[in-house]
């Protein structure tokens, strides 16, 4: 069976640099082709979205929660 990529979009009250980087890292050493893109807003309030992913949702998720970002799934479709 095939996975296609998926494309995840979450609600990130904050996230600092620091936090930011390491998740760039884990994200890219588990799946090469996965890009991270970050919106951010007023209030250190941030949009984050993960492209072309292959990881599973609760994959991401536990990567977030290991990095201490507190996030809200607001999006996920497949491409």
């Amino acid at each position: 069976m095939e996975t296609k990529p998926s494309v995840y979009q979450f609600n990130i009250s904050y996230l600092s640099d620091y936090q930011l980087y390491w998740l760039n890292y884990e994200l890219s050493t588990r799946c090469s082709k996965t890009e991270l893109e970050v919106i951010r807003r007023e209030h250190n309030l941030c949009k984050l979205i993960i492209h072309k992913s292959m990881l599973s949702l609760n994959d991401i998720q536990l990567i977030l929660k290991e990095n201490q970002i507190v996030f809200e799934l607001t999006n996920e479709r497949n491409i």
